[in-house]
């Protein structure tokens, strides 16, 4: 029996496969061009490969969520590639959500890419990291009185800021 695709279905998965991409090369041209921080996490990367996590922890006092992806990813790829994928990651948890909750997915995110994409994602990947969280929380419809306090508390495992909800 022959299942066939919509093809606005089609067309909506297309839609999202290229702002993805597009996305993707923005964020590349953006930490290969205008990214301040970029050597940063560099050197960053660069004392916590080969050590102990917590006593990477311990000696940067970074948070524990971005901290496991900064010191887990660069056992498999190199320095560039590892802050290119965290965020890369970020900006699809954020198109993931833009098209879970809003009314035009593709506009927020555009417009998120054109304006917060060179300060966040290709600078400040830790708070980038922890955006994802801020959104998800203010966009989802509250569950219990602790909602909010559960979700600033997770995106705190990212960035400190993340207690903004």
């Amino acid at each position: 029996m022959e299942k066939k695709i919509p093809l606005k279905a089609v067309r909506a998965r297309l839609a999202s496969v290229a702002m993805l991409s597009v996305a993707a090369g923005v964020l590349y041209l953006l930490l290969n061009t205008t990214s301040n921080d970029l050597q940063e996490y560099f050197i960053v990367i660069d004392m916590v490969r080969g050590t102990n996590f917590f006593a990477a922890f311990f000696t940067l006092r970074y948070e524990l969520g971005s901290l496991l992806l900064l010191w887990t990813l660069p056992h498999l790829f190199t320095n560039f590639t590892t802050v290119y994928l965290i965020g890369l990651l970020s900006l699809t948890v954020k198109h993931t959500i833009f098209k879970k909750f809003l009314n035009y997915p593709s506009l927020a995110f555009l417009l998120y890419v054109m304006t917060f994409a060179h300060i966040v994602d290709a600078n400040q990947i830790r708070f980038a990291l922890a955006l994802c969280v801020v959104f998800y929380a203010l966009f989802k419809e509250p569950t219990s009185k602790f909602f909010y306090l559960f979700w600033a508390l997770f995106s705190t495992l990212f960035h400190y800021s993340g207690i903004v909800i």
